[in-house]
């Protein structure tokens, strides 16, 4: 039921810089655990180095279950710039690793960085009413 007196809360964010050499081509690396109860609700890439693999460098963003869950479309890293997240509403029932999957082809990345700002939400919190 609708609460016009509901309590509000402050979104959570945590910047999560990256490297060329934290990531595996084709593998998950862990990035963060979110706790059980959160949603994401924005965020974006950056990057502020471009990865210069030989032919092509992305990364997706998911978790075990949908590795490019905030990704539909991979984020190119082999340029420079900003690229929002997709916000699916997904709420987590447990605690949950969040996913950096990256991919390359042609020559291995020797070098390139960035970061993920996400924002985030838990169901029941409050910071205040409004």
């Amino acid at each position: 039921m609708l609460d016009v007196n509901a309590q509000s809360q402050f979104a959570q964010a945590d910047m999560l810089r990256f490297a060329f050499s934290d990531l595996v081509a084709g593998e998950g690396v862990v990035a963060k655990t979110i706790p059980a109860g959160y949603v994401i609700v924005g965020g974006f890439v950056v990057v502020s180095q471009a990865f210069n693999a030989g032919t092509s460098a992305t990364l997706d963003i998911g978790d075990v279950a949908d590795p490019d869950r905030y990704t539909g479309t991979a984020v190119d890293l082999a340029a420079t710039g900003s690229t929002a997240i997709d916000v699916t509403g997904f709420q987590t029932e447990e605690p949950t690793d969040l996913l950096f999957t990256y991919a390359e082809a042609g020559a291995a990345a020797t070098e390139g960085e960035g970061f993920v700002t996400l924002m985030f939400v838990r169901e029941g919190k409050a910071d205040c009413v409004l």
